[in-house]
């Protein structure tokens, strides 16, 4: 057993076992991932895989305990991005109550907005058209 190898494990967990669960609970509370930058995410869980895999194959203790948890928690994580952000397209016409359809991204132009990107909503049933602005997570 190396000190360096105890640190190593001490500082992956720390970061694993209590930044994720953070992270996950405060996406839970708020349902929703806005402002995270899904590339972080996306790079999580591939360095996490990676070196879980690698530690499998060296076999290597310390790295298969300090990546696994790191590994489900940035899979959890990723999860929690593609589920939230595919609730927060949805919105119900105020007419009929039914859920509208996202037909395209487009420019909206205002006074206050020039040159934004929404998303244009169709309500399938009475053809009313909402604007509602995207998060920053996509």
């Amino acid at each position: 057993m190396s000190i360096f190898g105890i640190l190593a494990v001490i500082t992956s967990l720390t970061v694993t076992l209590i930044g994720f669960p953070a992270q996950i609970i405060k996406n839970y509370k708020r349902k929703s991932c806005e402002g995270i930058a899904p590339l972080l995410i996306y790079c999580a869980c591939l360095t996490y895989s990676l070196w879980t895999l690698y530690g499998w194959t060296k076999p290597d203790l310390f790295l298969i305990i300090s990546q696994t948890s790191g590994c489900a928690f940035s899979f959890i994580v990723l999860f929690q991005l593609f589920y939230y952000a595919r609730k927060e397209t949805k919105m119900q016409c105020d007419k009929c109550g039914k859920e509208m359809k996202i037909e395209k991204l487009v420019p909206r132009m205002s006074q206050r907005v020039i040159g934004k990107q929404y998303f244009k909503m169709k309500c399938p049933s009475c053809g009313e058209i909402k604007y509602m602005k995207p998060t920053k997570v996509r």
